[in-house]
């Protein structure tokens, strides 16, 4: 690929990271403002830090999109890069909220933070990912990539309506796990 190539999917990826912030935004509150059974498998249900890691599924696969047709369809390896970015991001939210919980921090502006470092750790693997010379697209790099999408999406239906008794999925201004009845 041409560095104008390379420079321009960098350009969307760093406009990326506002986007998606953005989406993400309005994401957590499409639940409260449309409470129903199909937006709470992709959108925050509650305050708890797993339902925030919904933040990390819906609008940056939106922008994955719109990247793809103005810039990543040049790249063989996008796809699989978007994949990888959708499991990077909740991981690293989520271990970034586990560091501040144990330095307690706890703030808005602390998960404001935590929420662009993770977005942009997000843009910036697929940007590594899909410039990569490494061959990582063909056929199991695709199914492997929509086992990651279809996977995510069943794991957040089936955490939503079982949330475990577990901190992470605690929601500490309603006292409750998974979604208020």
């Amino acid at each position: 690929m041409s560095r104008n190539t390379r420079r321009r999917l960098k350009r969307w990826c760093v406009a990326g990271v506002l986007a998606v912030m953005g989406l993400a935004e309005l994401w957590h509150f499409l639940y409260e403002w449309l409470p129903c059974g199909f937006l709470s498998v992709f959108c925050p249900v509650n305050e708890s830090p797993w339902e925030h890691v919904k933040l990390f599924l819906v609008p940056p696969l939106i922008w994955f999109i719109v990247m793809y047709f103005a810039a990543g369809w040049r790249y063989p390896n996008y796809v699989f890069a978007c994949a990888i970015s959708l499991l990077v991001m909740p991981a690293l939210m989520l271990l970034i909220y586990l560091a501040c919980r144990v330095l307690g921090i706890d703030s808005l502006p602390a998960s404001i933070v935590n929420a662009l470092v993770c977005i942009a750790a997000g843009m910036w693997v697929v940007y590594r990912m899909a410039v990569s010379r490494h061959r990582l697209h063909g056929p199991a790099f695709t199914a492997a990539a929509i086992v990651i999408f279809i996977g995510l999406f069943i794991l957040h239906a089936l955490l939503t309506y079982y949330p475990p008794t577990h901190f992470l999925f605690w929601d500490p201004q309603k006292k409750l796990y998974g979604i208020p009845h």
